[in-house]
């Protein structure tokens, strides 16, 4: 269940993923910011408007955000999954909707480091040439035609490593 510092930190991220980033290409932080509760974190991104997503890590672990307009129905507790053209399918935590009326598309929940691993790694290649990356949460899906996040990617592991 998230808790108030959590969605905060959703918030935050959402507010430089607005400032910071350009439509689909991908950035990312590359030493560790502060959030407004002074908690260290470190982000990668892609998009500025919807549909778009991030990244966040801090000490206490990674969560992922994304938002699209055909998450707005999604329940809490629904099942998410970033799946990949080659047929690579990696499960995430389910949704959480911590500002559900401010931000109606906004799923999030936790990663693992084995499922970032591996997200990370085929977001590095990009979906050139093959079908994009759809995000799936419950019965809706997101589709997202991926720029290489080589250097994004290497950028938010070594500044995660920092933290």
């Amino acid at each position: 269940m998230f808790n108030l510092k959590q969605s905060s930190a959703i918030v935050a991220g959402m507010a430089l993923v607005s400032l910071s980033a350009q439509a689909q290409s991908w950035g990312a932080t590359a030493d560790p910011q502060k959030l407004p509760d002074n908690t260290p974190y470190c982000m990668l991104w892609l998009g500025e408007a919807p549909p778009l997503m991030n990244f966040m890590a801090t000490p206490t672990g990674v969560k992922y955000v994304v938002v699209a307009d055909a998450f707005d129905d999604v329940p809490v507790g629904a099942p998410v999954s970033f799946d990949f053209g080659d047929g690579t399918s990696v499960s995430v935590a389910p949704a959480t909707k911590p500002k559900p009326a401010e931000y109606p598309g906004l799923v999030s929940g936790g990663v693992s480091e084995e499922a970032l691993s591996t997200i990370l790694t085929r977001v590095s290649l990009g979906s050139y040439g093959e079908a994009p990356m759809t995000v799936k949460a419950g019965q809706k899906t997101q589709e997202f035609h991926l720029r290489s996040a080589a250097g994004d990617s290497g950028l938010f592991t070594s500044c995660k490593d920092e933290l």
